[in-house]
């Protein structure tokens, strides 16, 4: 009896397994696994756009102008690769080379195709780019901000004042409305580095001047061309000995501009003007004016300088 019983069961899930069998269309369960399979992969690729691409790359960090060449983005490359090289320049340039590897970070994963074949090709073009704008900033840099021998005097000290160096001195010297470094050779072979220092309060210095002489009725209109001053320029020249470290303060001279382009040089102390921008001392001191017995003073002195030098300017 038993054994009819289960000879049953095992006939009835047989005719059951062979119904559903029957009823199964193989096609269309493909057909919705391939839907299934297409859904997920079209979800994976959102998120591979969404979500990856919002995440840094440390590789555009790095290596920005050759990951953007190698990945097949060889002008934007190019150009990245000329901006970091003129970071050499310092300061403005300084900031836009950290722009660079930030914006590589930012953005490599959103605009390269990170599936391209690294293209080493593009590299090499995108290091010879940076290699030339490195030139360039080089030669630019020691022409116009100050390499070489400029570089050596204004890390350089004085002997009288060795806790800040000539550059820190010069450069922020408060009495300077601008300044300007440069270096040359003279004929006979002499290096020298000049600075140059336009002073500030000079207009109304001789302003002040001019309206104490008009506080007396006798003085004419021609009596103050001499104070008719448009700027004043104060002069350090310093010569590189030819060990190329050590230098000295050579030559130091003033020159005075009228509004008329005329001009006259005379020669000032270079340790006067060095110890007056050490000591942080306007050379047209407006404060001193303000003191009418003072300002006598100082008008009657340079009444007379003024007049001789008005004379042999050219």
């Amino acid at each position: 009896m038993e054994n009819n019983e289960i000879k049953k069961s095992i006939d009835e899930v047989k005719n059951k397994a062979k119904e559903t069998l029957d009823n199964f269309d193989a096609k269309e369960k493909i057909d919705e696994a391939k839907k299934i399979a297409n859904e997920t992969a079209e979800k994976l690729k959102n998120v591979d756009i969404d979500e990856v691409k919002k995440k840094w790359s440390w590789k555009g960090f790095f290596f920005n102008a050759y990951y953007y060449a190698g990945k097949g983005e060889l002008k934007k490359g190019i150009v990245l690769a000329i901006i970091a090289g003129f970071a050499m320049l310092g300061n403005i340039f300084t900031l836009l080379g950290l722009g660079v590897a930030v914006y590589g970070g930012l953005k490599a994963r959103e605009e390269l195709n990170l599936e391209n074949k690294f293209n080493w090709k593009n590299v090499i073009i995108a290091s010879v780019a940076n290699f030339i704008a490195l030139f360039l900033a080089l030669i630019i840099k020691g022409m116009f901000i100050g390499g070489g021998d400029i570089a050596l005097v204004k890390n350089g000290y004085m002997n009288f004042n060795k806790t800040t160096t000539i550059g820190e001195a010069l450069d922020n010297w408060d009495n300077c409305k601008n300044t300007k470094w440069e270096s040359f050779t003279t004929k006979n072979g002499i290096k020298v580095v000049q600075f140059t220092c336009e002073d500030r309060n000079v207009k109304e210095f001789f302003d002040a001047i001019k309206s104490y002489y008009l506080l007396d009725d006798r003085t004419k209109k021609e009596d103050l061309k001499p104070f008719n001053i448009d700027k004043v320029l104060e002069t350090i020249q310093f010569t590189i000995n030819k060990d190329g470290k050590t230098f000295q303060a050579s030559y130091g001279g003033i020159e005075y501009i009228w509004d008329d382009g005329k001009s006259f040089k005379d020669t000032k102390n270079p340790i006067t003007i060095l110890k007056q921008a050490y000591n942080n001392k306007d050379s047209f001191d407006m404060e001193l004016l303000k003191n009418k017995a003072i300002l006598g003073k100082v008008a009657w002195s340079l009444g007379p300088i003024m007049g001789v030098a008005r004379s042999r300017a050219k």
